[in-house]
């Protein structure tokens, strides 16, 4: 079997809350055959992303063929995958448990004649700061937004990359900013097509959020990584509480 060397550009450049950019090379070896998820998305959403999560963590990410509508999740290892969509001014949808059972496989999830389409949404803006704890401005801060669904999974529907709010003391501090769709996400199990697979709203999901953080330092020596967040992640209701601080530890 032929390999491939797959350099991934999305991991392997970081960018710090500083503004910097830090080159950490990831590399996988893949055989050239394709496999993964693949599906069409209405092309009249704007700036769609279709991503294949496990446990929340966002394992690959696309966007759409414009003229088709059609995303590939490509070079997934076999296993299960929940597949989110999301659009400006949208309200998210997932199929969760998409089986990609070989790394020879495809699986579709919607087909050219019923593409996925997702209902509007009004937005909030929610905003705070991250303080790393020893102080540093040369970090790389993510900050996640996460909705739990029903019987379903916890997804990842939006992550941003924190600036530092000013390189002046005290140090340690990043701002963070994003809109979240507010309308009530949608759900459904995966199912071999066709019928049509058709996301379920989730009414009481609709507002409610967890934002979770991570921050790594890395240095000509080692790399310290944050991930004890004071106050805990917790759900909350982001039209009430829309700006969230919070402080990141080793």
């Amino acid at each position: 079997m032929d390999l491939l060397l797959d350099f991934d550009a999305c991991h392997s450049i970081v960018k710090t809350g500083s503004g910097k950019y830090i080159l950490t090379p990831v590399i996988k070896v893949i055989p050239t055959v394709l496999n993964g998820i693949n599906g069409f998305i209405d092309t009249t959403l704007p700036n769609v992303v279709a991503s294949a999560q496990q446990n929340g963590s966002v394992v690959r990410a696309t966007m759409l063929n414009a003229q088709t509508g059609e995303f590939f999740l490509a070079h997934l290892a076999p296993g299960n995958y929940d597949v989110v969509i999301t659009a400006d001014n949208r309200a998210t949808a997932v199929i969760s448990g998409v089986p990609v059972p070989s790394d020879t496989s495809i699986t579709p999830i919607s087909d050219s004649g019923t593409p996925f389409s997702l209902a509007n949404s009004s937005t909030q803006a929610i905003t705070g700061t991250v303080t790393l704890d020893p102080a540093d401005d040369g970090g790389t801060v993510i900050v996640a937004a996460k909705q739990s669904f029903s019987g379903g999974p916890t997804v990842t529907v939006k992550s941003v990359v924190a600036n530092v709010l000013d390189t002046a003391i005290p140090p340690g501090d990043y701002g963070y900013n994003m809109t979240l769709p507010t309308g009530a996400p949608s759900l459904a199990p995966y199912s071999a097509i066709p019928p049509p697979i058709t996301p379920a709203a989730q009414s009481t999901v609709a507002k409610i959020y967890t934002v979770q953080g991570s921050a790594q330092v890395v240095t000509t020596t080692d790399t310290t990584v944050y991930v004890t967040q004071t106050p805990p992640a917790s759900s909350k209701d982001i039209t009430a509480f829309a700006t969230q601080d919070f402080t990141l530890k080793p």
